[in-house]
């Protein structure tokens, strides 16, 4: 349990987390979470980001390597590149239905992540799971319009990609060894 004191907190912006680590739940007067507030910290165990947060930065988690789970309330807007790359002890990801951007790399390298499950977005950024080489199945919103994120998803076995999606990039799917399902939309283009 995070006490207060954990945390430096600048006009509702969470910009540092002074604790060594375990399970840490995000104060609810915290709006933002700064551009790598956690990073490097490998000893966190579990975040709870509670409804209030609108924004995740650029970094944020990035290199949490103990980070196993991860509960993200309904609130959530955006989220910034690289937010959860390195993450690799992170096995699942349910980003919230709130959520209408993510930007490039977010979850890349995250080496046990298993399922992922984003939501109704216009764009995801590029490699977004790049790497992920545990990473099984991914299930895509109904908004999607383009792809270019599975490079190197070694283990992925399954994606269903959303019905508006209307183009998937070169390379979106190299060394995707496992890949026995994609289903894909009516509304492909390219």
């Amino acid at each position: 349990m995070s006490k207060i004191s954990e945390f430096i907190i600048e006009n509702d912006v969470l910009v540092k987390y002074s604790s060594k680590g375990g399970a840490v739940i995000i104060p609810e007067n915290v709006v933002k979470i700064g551009d790598g507030a956690f990073k490097r910290k490998s000893k966190i165990t579990e975040v709870v980001i509670p409804s209030g947060v609108t924004e995740i930065g650029r970094n944020a988690f990035e290199d949490c390597s103990g980070l196993t789970k991860l509960t993200i309330a309904e609130g959530l807007a955006e989220i910034g590149a690289e937010a959860f790359m390195n993450c690799t002890s992170l096995v699942s990801v349910n980003v919230p239905k709130s959520v209408y951007h993510m930007a490039g790399s977010v979850f890349t390298n995250c080496t046990s992540l298993k399922t992922a499950t984003i939501p109704a977005m216009r764009t995801a950024g590029p490699r977004m799971f790049m790497g992920c080489s545990a990473l099984e199945e991914v299930n895509f919103d109904s908004n999607l319009c383009y792809i270019e994120i599975f490079c190197g998803c070694s283990s992925l076995k399954t994606v269903n990609l959303s019905e508006n999606l209307k183009e998937i990039a070169s390379g979106t799917f190299k060394d995707c060894t496992s890949l026995e399902k994609i289903v894909l939309p009516a509304s492909l283009k390219e």
